[in-house]
């Protein structure tokens, strides 16, 4: 009877453990960037941290087309009008279409921004 008690506890621990590895390997689904989030994501990029930051602001997206690289990685192509932050600036306003690269850890970020009229949309 000894026996029979030991195999039935090893065989319910082998169990368990193999349903908690289910239950605790298993990747949890992202949510895909939207573009609303995208166009906040964007703009404060563009106007806090881009090449461009301090010299031109973002003024409004017209127009985004998000391509999914992946769960992580996305590829935005947007149409923006852009406006210079000092009347200094000979080129004062314009539009723009440029991509931009978002990765997401533990947030999504923009990770690279295009050259101009480097967007398609």
């Amino acid at each position: 009877m000894g026996t029979n008690r030991l195999i039935y506890k090893i065989t319910t621990m082998i169990a368990l453990s193999f349903v908690s590895s289910l239950i605790f390997a298993e990747k949890k689904s992202v949510a895909p960037l939207n573009s609303s989030q995208a166009r906040a994501i964007i703009q404060n990029y563009y106007n806090s941290h881009g090449s461009w930051a301090g010299i031109y602001s973002m003024q409004k997206i017209r127009n985004i087309r998000l391509k999914h690289i992946s769960q992580t990685r996305v590829e935005a192509h947007v149409e923006y009008s852009y406006k210079a932050t000092s009347s200094s600036i000979k080129h004062r306003e314009g539009i723009d279409k440029r991509t931009f690269v978002l990765i997401r850890h533990r947030q999504w970020d923009v990770v690279g921004m295009g050259r101009y009229m480097s967007g398609s949309l």
